[in-house]
């Protein structure tokens, strides 16, 4: 079992639940200085035969405080619902949900819940099966704040909940160090055992169990369980562990932005390219040896962290972009728009490759599958005279060394130039937009499974947000004679805002509504981005040369505020709808931006920038 979590609450119907096994796991998990709480359904008043209930009750509470003290449990807390007669329903799940947002663990500890014990063994007591299946549920309800909003802020911070003694297990603790401290534990119980009526050994009873798991485990004495991922992330990671995966991923991004240029007029933009690919490739080759960690998270997390930490997205597109220009001289905006849509194309089929290989039970085929098409195109690329200087003096086609002869030099920047004021104007508002659109990219998905949406549409919604940006773009350089795009450039903002709005009260409207509302948000932010970079083009004169890389590193902070701190708040309690109400004031101060990106600006000659090499 993985054992990277700081906080875990055990949940049991009776006292005595957790000492038949899982407290030796328990004294292994809080002597590695982790906070288990106790949490029981019941008092177990109805549990010892010739004893009265309101005799039993508080001897069974005392039994059980003391059992948890000798595993370093120091919160027991009890529901008080009926021993014997605990009911799966509405009212259990409120109370387990209300305690699972009050003590925010990472992961959540259970009892078997199945019909029997074993295949032919004896019927499981109904309290244990109520009790467990709930427990499930309300780790869901926990984590959705319009589910028992009177029980509390939302809390997601459960990565996975395991049960004890399922006949299906998954994963196992070692407890050879501490079956000592199990069977002292379950000695606690005094009452209950002498209660029994028959002859009852805790030293001989939990040794032979654990000594079974543990020879299947490989080693002496193991307690055995069956984890049940819980919420976004199917490896059980944390939202604060699972946003943590965009910083490696932000920061080479932002590297690759500001020093691409510099490596491409010291390496050439070919082996530029060649890296981005190559970058790209051991990115997919982390991913797939990550497979074979995937049950190790405090392996596959670093794993995973490398593989995001890619310069290869930052080194190929101003590469691409470079290369398209020089292979259409006469024609340099319209072949950047093509390139741009297909980056667009590509941005939006992603989510549903992903699907298709999640569905089908391999989603280590999606990389393989990567991995391979970027193989073959390293190889091609090999072979291909791909030559771009700064003057743009050659081009990718044999025999058109010299193509670029009569074309006018770039405007590079002057060495060392000051960086004009004006240009953290453009900053702040690449900054904003990163966030704006990230909000939207990355936890769109997530926003949606609280209307209980499939994966499958999950996706396809992820998808139909991409392929409006791509449109947008495309759509708003078709018609920017009839409709100025400098128009545009100030009325999007205002209408992300508005579809902020609503995406926050999606839960009243359903899916479909929420399908149109991120398809209008990648409608939204679709040409602000290229615009802005096209209006710092023209006007910081200065520096011209440099906007592009200069917006599109500030754009990535922007995209690294948004991935990395939304777990957080979530983590704290507030819910993905209450943030995207806020996202709504962020779009609102875009808009207010986007009138001093352009004052007194006309539209940019074309939607998309232009490579530095084709600046005059």
């Amino acid at each position: 079992m993985p054992e990277d979590w700081e906080r875990a609450v055990a949940v049991v119907a009776h006292p005595d639940d957790l000492e038949y096994g899982a407290a030796a796991a328990v004294a292994r998990w809080t002597s590695q200085g982790k906070k288990v709480s106790y949490l029981l359904a019941t008092r177990g008043e109805a549990g010892i035969a010739g004893m009265a209930p309101a005799e039993v009750g508080p001897l069974r509470v005392e039994e059980e405080q003391r059992s948890a003290a000798v595993v370093g449990v120091t919160e027991v807390e009890f529901l008080d619902h009926a021993d014997g007669l605990v009911e799966y329903g509405i009212p259990l799940r409120r109370d387990l949900a209300a305690a699972f947002r009050r003590l925010r663990p990472d992961v959540v500890i259970t009892a078997s819940f199945e019909l029997t014990w074993s295949e032919d063994g004896p019927v499981n007591h109904a309290d244990h099966r109520a009790v467990g299946l709930a427990v499930l549920d309300a780790c869901r309800d926990a984590a959705n704040g319009w589910v028992f909003p009177e029980a509390g802020p939302a809390c997601a911070s459960i990565g996975a909940a395991y049960v004890i003694g399922s006949s299906e297990p998954t994963h196992f603790v070692d407890v050879t160090q501490t079956i000592d401290l199990g069977i002292a534990s379950l000695r606690e119980h005094r009452a209950y055992i002498d209660g029994l009526g028959r002859e009852f050994d805790p030293d001989d009873f939990l040794r032979s169990i654990a000594g079974y798991v543990g020879l299947g485990a490989g080693c002496e004495y193991a307690v055995s369980m069956h984890r049940y991922p819980m919420g976004s992330c199917r490896t059980g990671c944390r939202p604060v562990s699972t946003a943590s995966c965009s910083f490696p991923k932000v920061i080479t991004a932002i590297a690759a932005s500001l020093g691409g240029a510099g490596l491409a007029s010291r390496l050439g933009w070919k082996r530029v390219y060649l890296g981005g690919l190559a970058a790209n490739l051991a990115s997919m080759a982390l991913l797939i040896a990550s497979r074979s960690v995937e049950t190790n998270q405090g392996v596959a997390y670093p794993v995973l962290l490398a593989a995001t930490a890619c310069l290869g997205f930052g080194l190929t597109v101003p590469a691409l972009n470079t290369f398209t220009a020089e292979f259409h001289p006469g024609a340099v905006d319209r072949s950047v728009l093509v390139l741009n849509a297909l980056l667009g194309l590509g941005t939006a089929l992603a989510p549903v490759f992903v699907a298709i290989f999640v569905g089908l039970g391999a989603w280590v085929g999606l990389p393989i599958l990567a991995a391979a098409l970027l193989v073959g195109l390293l190889a091609v690329s090999l072979r291909l005279p791909l030559r771009a200087g700064p003057a743009g003096e050659a081009s990718g086609e044999p025999g058109r060394a010299d193509a670029g002869a009569q074309r006018p030099a770039a405007r590079a920047p002057r060495p060392h130039a000051a960086i004009p004021r004006a240009f953290w104007v453009f900053a702040a508002f690449a900054v904003l937009y990163g966030f704006c659109e990230t909000m939207n990219g990355n936890w769109c998905q997530i926003d949606l499974t609280a209307l209980h949406v499939s994966a499958t549409t999950a996706s396809l919604t992820l998808t139909v947000f991409g392929a409006m940006v791509t449109a947008g773009r495309v759509l708003f350089a078709v018609i920017q004679r009839w409709v100025p795009s400098r128009l545009a450039y100030h009325i999007l903002p205002f209408v992300l805002a508005g579809v902020f709005a609503f995406i926050a009260t999606l839960l009243a409207h359903g899916a479909a509504a929420g399908m149109l509302a991120f398809g209008l948000a990648g409608l939204g932010c679709s040409a602000l981005l290229p615009l802005t970079i096209s209006f710092g083009q023209e006007r910081l004169v200065s520096i011209s040369a440099s906007v592009a890389s200069g917006v599109i590193a500030c754009y990535q902070l922007g995209y690294g505020i948004a991935a990395f701190g939304v777990g957080p708040l979530r983590a704290a309690g507030f819910t993905l709808p209450e943030i995207y109400g806020a996202s709504a004031v962020v779009a609102v101060l875009l808009g207010l931006l986007s009138m001093a990106v352009a004052r007194r600006r006309p539209s940019p000659a074309a939607l998309h920038p232009r490579p530095a090499t084709h600046l005059t």
